[in-house]
C-alpha cells in the first residue's frame, strides 16, 4: 500500500468483488448504445435542420394536367361546333330574308309580268318549300350554351404552382415522419442505457466490496457517489486502507512507506482502522530526532524510540 497514491485501478476492486466480466459486458453494451444513439442523434439533428429550413406549406390536391388538357380540348371542340351551328343558322336567316324579299318583288312584278306568272309562281312555290324546310330545321335545332374557358385556362396556368406546393408538402411530411421515427429510436437507446445503469447499481450494491459506499465510474472508483480522486484525504485513506486489508486477509500487516507525508489525523485514522480489524501497521518515517522507531547499528538493535538497548558482548 502506497500512502501517497489514493486512486487505485477500478479493475483491482472489480476483481476482488468478482464483477470484472459483468462490468466489462455492461461497458461494451453501453458503448454500443452510446455510439448508436450518437449516430441516431446526428441523423435527427440533420433531419430537424432540413425540416426547419423548409417553409410551412398547406396540403393541396395535385392538378391532373392531362385530364385538364383533355377537358379543355373537348370544350374548344364543342365551342367550335357551336360557332359553326350559329354561322349556319345565320346563313339560314339570311336566306329566309332574301327569299322573302324575292316573294315581295315577285308579287310586285305580277302586274307587269303576267306572262311570266307560271314561272314566277313555281319560283314562289320552291321558295316557300325552302322556307318551310329551313324554318323546320331552325325550329328543331337546339344550340347549346358555349363553355366558359376562363376557369379551365386559369387552372392550367396554376397547375405547376399548385403541383410544386403539393410536392413540397409531401417532402416536408416525409421529414416530419423521419424526425418522429428518429426521436423514438433515440429514446429506445436512452431507456436501454438507463436500465443497464440500474442493473449495474443493483449488482454493485449487492457485491461484497471492501467498504460500504464504494462504487465504480468509467475510469476509476467512487466513494458515496464522488470520484475517489476528488474525495477528501480522510475518505481516500479510509477507502485505500479497506482495499489494502481486503487484498491481505490472512497476513494482517500493512506496509506504509510514506508515513511521513500523512498528518496526525490521517495517521490516527489508519491506526484506529487497523486496530479495529486486527491489523499491524509497519510504517517508514523520516526522523532526525532519534526518538522514533527502531534503530539498527551493525546488524543489531541499538535503540527503540530513543532508548538505547544494551547489547551483551559476544
Amino acid at each position: 500500500f502506497d500512502g501517497k497514491t489514493y486512486i487505485l485501478e477500478r479493475a483491482l476492486v472489480a476483481d476482488l468483488a468478482g464483477l470484472s466480466t459483468m462490468l466489462d459486458d455492461l461497458a461494451r453494451a453501453d458503448q454500443q448504445d452510446y455510439d448508436a444513439r450518437r449516430d441516431v442523434n446526428r441523423d435527427l439533428k440533420q433531419a430537424e435542420a432540413r425540416l426547419a429550413a423548409l417553409r410551412e406549406v398547406a396540403a393541396v390536391e395535385p392538378v391532373d394536367v392531362s385530364a385538364t388538357l383533355a377537358e379543355l380540348r373537348e370544350a374548344r371542340e364543342h365551342n367550335a361546333e357551336v360557332t359553326a351551328q350559329v354561322r349556319d343558322a345565320e346563313r339560314l336567316r339570311q336566306d329566309i330574308a332574301r327569299e322573302r324579299q324575292d316573294i315581295v318583288e315577285s308579287h310586285a312584278a305580277i302586274a307587269r309580268l303576267r306572262a311570266e306568272i307560271a314561272e314566277i309562281e313555281g319560283t314562289i312555290a320552291d321558295a316557300e318549300r325552302s322556307i318551310a324546310e329551313s324554318e323546320q330545321i331552325l325550329a328543331t335545332t337546339v344550340i347549346p350554351d358555349p363553355i366558359d374557358l376562363t376557369s379551365l385556362e386559369r387552372r392550367l396556368e396554376q397547375a405547376e404552382s399548385v403541383n410544386a406546393q403539393w410536392r413540397a408538402w409531401l417532402d416536408r411530411q416525409g421529414l416530419v415522419e423521419q424526425v418522429a421515427a428518429l426521436e423514438v429510436n433515440s429514446k429506445v437507446y436512452t431507456d436501454a442505457l438507463t436500465q443497464r445503469e440500474a442493473e449495474r447499481k443493483a449488482v454493485i450494491e449487492a457485491a461484497d466490496l471492501p467498504i460500504p459506499g464504494l462504487g465504480f465510474c468509467e475510469d476509476g472508483l467512487t466513494y458515496h457517489g464522488v470520484r475517489l480522486d476528488q474525495a477528501s484525504t480522510a475518505e481516500s485513506i479510509r477507502v485505500c486502507t479497506a482495499i489494502a486489508m481486503a487484498m491481505s486477509p490472512k497476513i494482517r500487516v500493512l506496509l506504509v512507506r510514506d508515513w511521513s507525508l500523512l498528518d496526525s489525523k490521517s495517521r490516527a485514522m489508519m491506526v484506529e482502522t487497523a486496530e479495529a480489524r486486527g491489523y499491524v501497521i509497519l510504517a517508514e518515517i523520516v526522523d532526525e530526532s532519534g526518538e522514533v522507531g527502531i534503530y539498527i547499528e551493525e546488524g543489531r538493535v541499538a535503540a527503540i524510540n530513543g532508548e538505547r538497548v544494551e547489547v551483551a558482548s559476544v
